[in-house]
């Protein structure tokens, strides 16, 4: 405990009372339970050099659960980042888990393996960069180099509430040529 200090002394009384303003604030913060240890514009930066290309929503009917960002950088390379939204989960079950996949898929340049690798469907795992497992809010980034090439993305949320599968989305509407 600290002792008070003696009447007159301004230095001491000043320095008092900001020890107990901080004990004040650090006891309300560790009641509260938690402290942000980054700030919410830290967290507005892509981890993706270069321009967004693309923004296409991971949806489970009319419900989007995400979104996967799509970005091409001036040194050939693309990236892709698929960013969840916070999913609440109804009163009576609690959100278990949240497993997310995202993929990214540099196309060859000859024109007949081109267009059979841009309408096929892109299995979850390919060839190229992928990503998953059970994340809060990213999955990703994941690289390829693609100067003079398409790429195809997939991105894939899946929330499971209570040990169920409560709701799926993928996204895999083909690619980015550019």
């Amino acid at each position: 405990m600290t002792a008070l200090p003696v009447a007159g002394d301004s230095v001491a009384m000043a320095s008092w009372r900001s020890s107990k303003i901080l004990k004040v604030v650090l006891a309300a913060v560790l009641a509260a339970g938690t402290v942000p240890l980054v700030s919410s514009a830290a967290h507005a930066v892509a981890p993706c050099s270069g321009s967004r290309v693309g923004r296409h929503p991971v949806k489970d009917g009319r419900l989007v659960l995400g979104y996967v960002d799509l970005y091409y950088a001036s040194n050939g390379y693309n990236c892709a980042l698929l960013q969840a939204k916070k999913y609440r989960g109804t009163p009576q079950t609690a959100l278990l888990r949240q497993h997310l996949s995202v993929s990214l898929l540099a196309c060859p340049r000859s024109p007949a393996l081109r267009r059979e690798c841009m309408e096929t469907p892109l299995p979850p795992a390919r060839h190229g960069d992928s990503d998953s497992g059970t994340y809060r809010f990213y999955a990703g980034p994941v690289k390829v180099y693609g100067r003079d090439r398409c790429v195809r993305w997939r991105g894939e949320v899946r929330i499971y509430e209570a040990r169920t599968l409560a709701h799926r989305g993928v996204v895999d509407d083909g690619g980015h040529c550019g």
